[in-house]
């Protein structure tokens, strides 16, 4: 220590006092991930769901003070995951440590030193009318009960997951609107999507052969199975997830031409998506004719 200048001594103190202060202030980031947990207990169970993943990769880290992780202890964790599931992962634990920031337990987010992967955009797998026409034909013939989770998928733009929570209690037919609570969507946001008159012909026809319109709009038990063997019967060999909204966010785009409705009835906040997918995704004549896909029109 003889050649340490006074000046380089007063340094190590400072950093000597200031590492004894974050390590007093911190806490482990397992209670940090469990306190954001807590935080985020009603959110929806999708994004719990994402939430409990992301934690589960920080596990080896878990008894080590949060501003002692680094960008170099995260990185490894996501090296096998493709682009889509890493840029999931990273952006809960951006929350996670943004959460950590506010309360003092880090000075710096070791996750804004990582990237997130690039994704190539291409164009989305739509329906054509043939096979929307296909598909409600033999689920008006033979599985009636699998018609109003395609109705709303297909001409209301409704998630897979929202549909399994939604009940007819929030169809206002009448009124001619759905208003999902934040109980059933993907965002945790309260949506009220607008209904155009093909899926309210629809649903009159549907009341008409039905004895009730309450409760869950389709059962959940064996739902998978039942949905599988509905699409192979009428000849749909390829099913990509939310295909239903695609191609409703798609037709309705070519046709109304109104991207702030759209964009309200599907609850994006941004109009990015739209353009990156759906814009000129579809002819106007095609969704013309989309439209135009009633009972009177695909039964025949």
């Amino acid at each position: 220590m003889g050649n340490v200048s006074p000046s380089r001594l007063i340094d190590i103190v400072k950093e000597h006092l200031d590492l004894e202060k974050r390590r007093m202030t911190s806490v482990r980031l397992k209670e940090l991930c469990s306190r954001f947990s807590d935080a985020k207990a009603e959110m929806s169970p999708q994004y719990r769901k994402q939430l409990r993943s992301a934690i589960e990769l920080l596990k080896p880290f878990e008894d080590r003070l949060v501003f002692e992780i680094t960008p170099n202890d995260l990185e490894p964790l996501l090296a096998k995951f493709p682009p889509a599931a890493r840029n999931a992962h990273l952006r809960v634990w951006k929350a996670v440590f943004n959460f950590a920031l506010k309360r003092e337990w880090c000075s710096v987010s070791p996750v804004m030193k990582l990237d997130f992967a690039e994704i190539s955009r291409t164009e989305v797998k739509l329906l054509s009318n043939d096979e929307i026409k296909r598909l409600l034909k033999e689920c008006a013939a033979h599985h009636r009960d699998l018609l109003p989770y395609h109705l709303f998928g297909i001409f209301a733009g409704i998630r897979p997951m929202e549909l399994e929570r939604m009940r007819w209690e929030q169809v206002q037919l009448e009124e001619r609107h759905i208003l999902l609570p934040s109980s059933v969507t993907k965002t945790a946001t309260r949506r009220i999507i607008e209904m155009e008159k093909a899926l309210c012909v629809w649903l009159r026809w549907y009341r008409w052969k039905q004895d009730s319109f309450r409760g869950p709009i389709v059962k959940r038990k064996n739902l998978r199975t039942r949905l599988r063997n509905l699409r192979t019967q009428a000849g749909i060999e390829r099913w990509v997830q939310d295909v239903m909204r695609h191609t409703y966010a798609s037709n309705w785009l070519a046709n109304f031409e109104n991207l702030d409705r759209l964009r309200g009835n599907m609850g994006h906040r941004s109009d990015e998506v739209f353009w990156n997918h759906y814009h000129r995704a579809v002819l106007r004549k095609e969704a013309e004719a989309f439209w135009s896909l009633t009972p009177r029109m695909t039964l025949r």
